[in-house]
Formats: C-alpha cells, structure tokens, sequence
C-alpha cells in the first residue's frame, strides 16, 4: 500500500523508499506514564512549591551518574544551579534549583 502510493504520487521517480516510524505520540505517553509513576512525589513537589527540592537534584544527578548518562552543569548568579540532558529524542531537558532562594 504505502510504496504504491508513493509511485502514484511522484511519478517517474526510482529510488522510493518506505521507512517505518513508531507512533511518537504513543511513545510520548508511555514516557509521561512512566514519569509519573516513578517520580510521581517528586513532581507532586515541584508542582506544589514550584521548587526542585535541594536533595532531589544532588540525587538525581547521583543517578544520572549512576546510569551514565551525560549531562551539562552550570550555576547562575548566586546560586542557580542548572543540569541539563538529552532525552533519547535528542530534546533538550533542563533541571533547575535556586538553591539561593530555598535557604532564606
């Protein structure tokens, strides 16, 4: 079906190829599933006070060390630290914690 109609719509060309995707939305909600039954109180938290608990990000960096998963780290101004990683899409995720802000 699908190679017949890539000839019907672009006649006279040869090199058709079909290349078979998984279903990205089927992909994003099994990722966003899984998110939330794993970190579920920590999202709970940052929903709630709008802050990365400090002990949450030294533990999530402890785990993406732990996976081997690369990551960047900066620190902003008086203490905003950023983390960031690549999903396996290739997007761009960013942890962020105001670690000036959360002691005051």
């Amino acid at each position: 079906g699908h190679c017949e109609y890539l000839r019907q719509r672009f006649p006279g060309v040869e090199a058709l190829h079909v290349v078979l995707a998984y279903d990205v939305r089927r992909f994003e909600d099994g990722l966003l599933e899984e998110v939330r039954a794993r970190y579920r109180p920590l999202l709970e938290a940052i929903r709630d006070g709008g802050n990365l608990p400090e002990e949450d990000l030294d533990k999530a960096v402890l785990e993406l060390e732990d996976r081997r998963i690369p990551y960047e780290r900066a620190v902003q101004g008086a203490g905003t630290v950023q983390i960031w990683i690549n999903d396996p899409a290739g997007n761009t995720i960013e942890l962020q914690q105001d670690r000036a802000a959360q002691a005051q």
